[in-house]
């Protein structure tokens, strides 16, 4: 008889940050600097975004196999998998 266990795991982590910003309708347009003057234009039109996102996935994943050998004329298989 013999036995022959395989057993495995897997973990695998991804974090993802994004950060956007933009303006338009600067006060003098040769300073396209995004602190430059009001967040507002002469008739109260908002001129600067600020975005950004933060997330995170994840995989895990496991397997087991075993083997069961008897009398090297009977073998058995059996295997298991999730994720």
């Amino acid at each position: 008889m013999v036995y022959l266990p395989l057993f495995s795991f897997c973990n695998r982590e991804s974090p993802n940050n994004q950060f956007a910003a933009g303006r338009s309708g600067y006060e003098f347009s040769f300073f396209d600097i995004l602190s430059q003057g009001p967040a507002t234009n002469t008739t109260g039109t908002i001129t600067e975004t600020i975005s950004g996102t933060k997330d995170r996935t994840a995989v895990r994943s496991a397997a087991a196999r075993i083997n069961y050998d008897f009398d090297n004329k009977y073998l058995f298989q059996a295997q298991l998998t999730c994720g």
